[in-house]
């Protein structure tokens, strides 16, 4: 018979499936946390690749002007250059149109200190004529063209000059003509209260050393008159320059001003690089004004010491010139066009615009 009471049930014992549930739950967190550890260390390796890569973004082929186009600036006369944000300013030195097929430009490319930069080619350089893009173009070295230059050196000898600046000033000109190649050209213009032609353009290097050698100082500052002369003496073909050294303002010109002496240089394509001697009370503004808007550069010596380290940045840069020969059909009806050269140099762009009769 069975009994009326049965036997109470037997307990359970819940530790092992406590145990069980603790483990799972240990389980799923640990998941959790290497989970988390895992996407924190992720997001730290790609904040630090991106930092470390920052550098490399800021040296990209992409050019930082980008934004630089073929539209042309509304020129009166004369060249107006953009300086990179690399600190590197490109220039259209100068425009040559004696050849009837092909227009020529020289360009070079400086640091602010006047540091020629040759690290750039054909591929990196965009031309535009009149706002619409020139694509049949060569583009070389002057060196391997083996183009000679004209150069009128125009030294200023004026009273203030008396002294270690005027001995200076004469041992870096005749150094500097003798850095010219054989088939150089190379004239001599002296000016204070007038102006005197020492020696015409010629090869006769010689020559023009000697009558360097021959000028002391006196008198004042005829400075634009100077340059006007200068400008005239020059050959209306082939690759040209005018390189004057000052260390005063205009005085005593009679009959040239700063825009005459840029309408001049600028009608016959001529740049003046100048190279200034820091003063008490020198305002260096009109021939810096000038040498921009030739298309060359002022540079400016603290003091004499600094002059021939002066002269051989200019010698580099015409040296470091490249030549753009545009192939072209232009009636040559004396109108007046405007050429704008952008190139990327060191990952940047930089851009010259100059204008020209033909």
């Amino acid at each position: 018979m069975e009994s009326r009471f049965s036997s109470p049930p037997t307990p359970v014992d819940s530790a092992p499936n406590t145990v069980a549930n603790n483990r799972i739950l240990l389980a799923v967190a640990s998941f959790v946390m290497m989970l988390l550890v895992g996407v924190i260390v992720v997001v730290i390796l790609l904040l630090r690749d991106t930092s470390v890569s920052q550098p490399a973004l800021n040296q990209s082929p992409v050019p930082i002007g980008s934004d630089f186009t073929g539209h042309v600036s509304d020129l009166k006369g004369g060249t107006v250059s953009t300086r990179s944000l690399k600190g590197l300013t490109m220039r259209i030195n100068q425009i040559d149109t004696c050849n009837p097929k092909i227009v020529s430009a020289f360009v070079a490319v400086s640091s602010d200190a006047g540091q020629v930069n040759k690290n750039f080619g054909k591929g990196d350089v965009k031309v535009y004529l009149d706002g619409k893009q020139v694509t049949n173009f060569d583009f070389a070295s002057v060196n391997t063209a083996k183009l000679p230059l004209a150069n009128i050196m125009v030294i200023d000898h004026s009273g203030s000059m008396r002294g270690v600046a005027m001995d200076t000033a004469k041992s870096a000109a005749a150094t500097y003509i003798s850095r010219l190649l054989p088939n150089d050209q190379v004239g001599v213009i002296q000016f204070d209260t007038s102006v005197d032609v020492l020696v015409a353009v010629s090869t006769d290097k010689a020559k023009a050393q000697s009558a360097i050698q021959g000028i002391s100082a006196r008198g004042d500052t005829a400075l634009y008159d100077a340059l006007s002369s200068a400008v005239g003496s020059v050959p209306n073909c082939g690759r040209k320059a005018i390189t004057v050294l000052t260390d005063g303002e205009d005085t005593a010109s009679k009959t040239s001003s700063v825009d005459s002496v840029i309408a001049e240089a600028s009608k016959v394509n001529i740049p003046i690089f100048a190279v200034g001697i820091k003063s008490a009370g020198y305002d260096s503004s009109n021939i810096r004004k000038i040498s921009e808007a030739t298309g060359a550069q002022y540079l400016e010596a603290n003091t004499p010491q600094e002059i021939s380290d002066l002269y051989g940045k200019i010698d580099g840069q015409l040296t470091g010139q490249f030549a753009a020969n545009l192939h072209i059909s232009l009636p040559k009806d004396g109108s007046t066009h405007t050429l704008k050269i952008i190139s990327t140099v060191e990952g940047s762009d930089t851009q010259s615009e100059r204008t020209f009769v033909y």
